[in-house]
């Protein structure tokens, strides 16, 4: 199994959602890849980054799952709060 993240999709910011990012893994290999676990987390961070900045991870969860070969995976995570209006741009 090979298993690689590309960029994938997101969720803008409306009246009833909050902003998401959805990347995909990809199993390019050509067996299973199990017991696949991720963190991910969302924000909306300054640019550019402070110097000192750390990226913190989030709780690692317990489970996991199967990507089968040639197959990918939807990952998801919401940012916390809502955006400014002013600060989207």
């Amino acid at each position: 199994a090979y298993i690689s993240v590309v960029i994938g999709g997101a969720i803008y910011q409306t009246d009833r959602l909050r902003f998401e990012a959805r990347p995909i893994m990809n199993n390019t290999g050509s067996t299973p890849a199990s017991k696949v676990r991720w963190r991910i987390k969302a924000d909306i961070l300054p640019v550019p980054l402070p110097n000192d900045f750390k990226f913190p991870l989030p709780p690692m969860k317990s489970g996991g799952t199967i990507v089968a070969p040639q197959n990918n995976g939807w990952m998801a995570a919401v940012v916390e709060g809502r955006v400014s209006d002013a600060d989207v741009r």
